[in-house]
């Protein structure tokens, strides 16, 4: 029994094996779509001794990485293994099938994989793609080597072409692939058609055009980036005086094709300045295609992709070289689709705005005044610009009661000072007596302060406390929201106010920088309003957001977390089971078993937001996805959140393909989110709330469709999920 148990520890986890196979096929056009793969696989196999060459260097490759025991996300999505794949085309394309073949074959991927790890691990600490440089520094070395072993025989196929099209298909094959061939194209087209052909090592029309379509069905920004790619450099081809034959006859044109598919829209997100881009660096790749080839032609090697890895790899170093990004904004998230690397990055954009890797909350409880802003009138000038001064106002304006004599009659005075985020007390003045009001001490400007370390150059610092109020001590460890002390009246104050500032180092009297807090209520004409990320201007009235446990648990998603739910959607009733997960990134989601879709959220304390959605978008996940797009964790009736989501998560339909098309430049489909709390039944003890949202897609500001949803939270949980539209309506209830 022992030893049935160790076995079978170490057998391969053959859903990855196996899937990193097929996915080795999307890789080559940067993708991981499984239907993408399945048509590229097919398209190998057009040339089938090639396509089987192809096919079992891949699994070799994954074969041996399973063993070696690499890093299973990488085997599951083909990134040792696809370079691989194009070493086993180029050599199924040269030489004849037999078993010293398949011995150097064997070893080519295995070398393959030595050099695609090695490259990774140098590129990677750089930031860098590693692209296809495994495939041709292993299809050289293989080349050289092989001019030596006299058992390798160089393949016929190519010449007797139509007697291996009649051994595939029969004579009927032969005489459509023979029309296919035959039919009258402008040779600028079959030249873009071979050359997409190329990429798998098959120069034929048919080949080329089956990859044009899987392209299009894969990415409508790809598509038209391999035409923009190509026409470029072959229209600079012909204006130069270039040698034509160069395309024509070695179809390196594919060069063009994979370089503007990999800047215009999978490492940059797509835009016109990308396709600018495209169009500016393709002649370079020209350059680089005619001055390599004479190089490379003295060792009588192959150029294949290296003038498409040289510009790609160059341009990418380029711009992580940069101060600040500008007009090319790097791919931040890489979901392998030019489209969706678009609509996340606009959506994306808008939703946080401004925001910041850290959040700073106010310093109080309750609803202050700002009494002076950035580039106050008073004291707020030059290098301590950005700073703010808080007090307490009566529905009067005023700052204290009856006469304002004695500090006691101040409603600021004594109040409770907050720490506005986790961080660590490194500076404190705290014995300086508190004036009288209406005096000032000019000596101790600052009077009794806390500087509290957020971050490496991110500190806070709060002036004007109470001495003998402090509850904390130089080297404490704060949390945000943390009583630190008491408002007093010290230093350069001639009332009681709140003195707050961000600054970069670690004294009391530093330099202000600017950063804005992270979210508060405004009010305004007696409601609140929602701030996100942005600066209070002086006059305004605001407050902290008051979490409500009852949001706070309900969304408070804990990694291994299950929920079960019982749906119905009017035909059928049936069991779905939610769990929570963080995935290798450290992003948090929602698995659903029974669609085996992904929900990916951030919750940071304050507000709910899911992020992305993949999978089956009949299922109830992708319905709370949409739902509870965004929440505030507060109770607040008088809000409304409103959001967009990304275009990509629309189904698939005319629409949506125009709009894939023109994207880059234009976008006129909007997907608008909306949500309204309701029904809480208690604000000190609430069990029961109710969430009413919904998702309205508009073309040209006009709303198309509607779905509406409602989520009831029960017992510190979501008890309850109802989704309509015009055709449908789900309910699902949670299940104890």
């Amino acid at each position: 029994m022992l030893g049935k148990r160790s076995a079978s520890l170490h057998l391969p986890h053959l859903k990855e094996f196996w899937e990193g196979i097929l996915l080795s096929y999307a890789q080559v056009f940067f993708s991981q779509k499984r239907a993408l793969a399945i048509l590229l696989m097919v398209v190998t196999f057009v040339d089938f001794w090639a396509g089987l060459s192809g096919f079992i260097a891949v699994v070799f490759t994954q074969l041996a990485a399973m063993v070696l025991g690499m890093d299973k996300h990488f085997i599951r999505t083909g990134t040792y293994s696809f370079n691989s794949l194009s070493v086993g085309l180029c050599l199924g394309v040269y030489f004849s099938f037999n078993l010293p073949f398949l011995a150097l074959l064997f070893f080519g991927s295995l070398l393959s994989l030595l050099i695609t790890v090695w490259l990774y691990g140098h590129f990677s600490s750089r930031g860098l793609p590693f692209l296809s440089f495994p495939f041709i520094f292993t299809v050289w070395l293989l080349m050289l080597a092989a001019r030596s072993y006299d058992a390798l025989e160089l393949s016929e196929r190519g010449i007797y072409i139509y007697s291996d099209l009649y051994k595939i298909g029969g004579q009927a094959f032969v005489d459509i692939m023979m029309k296919i061939e035959n039919y009258q194209i402008p040779l600028h087209l079959g030249v873009y058609f071979r050359s997409l052909g190329a990429v798998f090592f098959q120069y034929n029309l048919i080949v080329g055009v089956l990859s044009a379509v899987a392209l299009l069905m894969y990415s409508r920004i790809a598509f038209t980036l391999s035409l923009l790619g190509f026409y470029t450099g072959y229209l600079f081809y012909s204006f130069v005086g270039g040698n034509i034959t160069e395309l024509t006859y070695s179809y390196i044109g594919f060069n063009f094709i994979l370089s503007a598919i990999a800047i215009g829209g999978f490492f940059l997100i797509p835009s016109r300045w990308s396709y600018l881009a495209v169009m500016l660096l393709t002649p370079l790749i020209a350059v680089l295609n005619s001055a390599l080839a004479m190089v490379l032609i003295v060792f009588q090697l192959p150029l294949y992709s290296m003038p498409f890895n040289i510009m790609v790899v160059m341009l990418l170093y380029l711009l992580k070289m940069r101060s600040w990004p500008k007009h090319l904004f790097l791919t931040g998230i890489q979901h392998f689709s030019p489209e969706i690397n678009l609509y996340s990055h606009t959506t994306g954009i808008e939703r946080f705005r401004n925001s910041t890797y850290l959040l700073i909350q106010l310093p109080f409880f309750g609803k202050w005044t700002v009494s002076q802003g950035h580039n106050g009138d008073h004291t707020h000038k030059e290098d301590w610009r950005h700073a703010l001064d808080f007090s307490v106002l009566d529905e009067e304006g005023k700052d204290h009661a009856e006469h304002g004599i004695e500090l006691k009659e101040y409603y600021s005075y004594l109040k409770p000072v907050l720490a506005p985020a986790d961080g660590l007390i490194v500076d404190i003045h705290s014995t300086i007596e508190d004036n009288q009001p209406g005096k000032v001490n000019l000596e101790n400007n600052w009077g009794n302060s806390i500087v509290i370390k957020h971050g490496e150059q991110l500190y806070s610092q709060i002036s004007h406390l109470h001495p003998g109020s402090f509850r904390v001590s130089l080297g404490d460890y704060v949390r945000k929201g943390d009583i630190v002390a008491l408002l007093g009246n010290s230093g350069r104050s001639p009332v009681p106010h709140i003195h707050f500032q961000l600054q970069r180092t670690p004294y009391v009297g530093s330099a202000t920088q600017s950063w804005p807090l992270s979210y508060y209520l405004k009010e305004e004409n007696n409601q609140h309003k929602l701030v996100c990320f942005d600066v209070p201007k002086e006059g305004d009235t605001i407050q902290n957001i008051e979490v409500n446990s009852l949001l706070r648990d309900a969304f408070g998603f804990i990694p291994g977390q299950i929920m079960r739910f019982k749906v119905n959607d009017g035909k059928q009733e049936t069991e779905i089971k939610w769990e929570v997960g963080v995935s290798i990134y450290n992003q948090a989601y929602i698995y659903c078993h029974a669609s085996k879709s992904y929900a990916y959220l951030l919750n940071n304390g304050t507000m709910f937001y899911f992020l992305s959605f993949t999978g089956d978008r009949k299922s109830l996940l992708y319905q709370f996805y949409q739902g509870a797009y965004q929440v505030l964790l507060g109770y607040y009736p008088d809000i409304i959140l409103r959001d967009q989501l990304p275009i990509h998560t629309l189904r698939r339909g005319f629409l949506r393909n125009v709009q894939d098309f023109v994207a880059p430049f234009w976008q006129f489909l909007h997907i608008r989110f909306k949500l309204e709390y309701t029904d809480l039944d208690s604000t000190f003890l609430p069990r029961h709330m109710v969430l009413r949202s919904q998702v309205g897609m508009y073309v040209g500001g006009v709303r198309r469709t509607r779905d509406v949803f409602e989520i009831e939270l029960s017992n510190n949980r979501i008890s309850r999920i109802t989704a309509k539209n015009n055709t449908r309506k789900l309910v699902a209830i949670a299940i104890d």
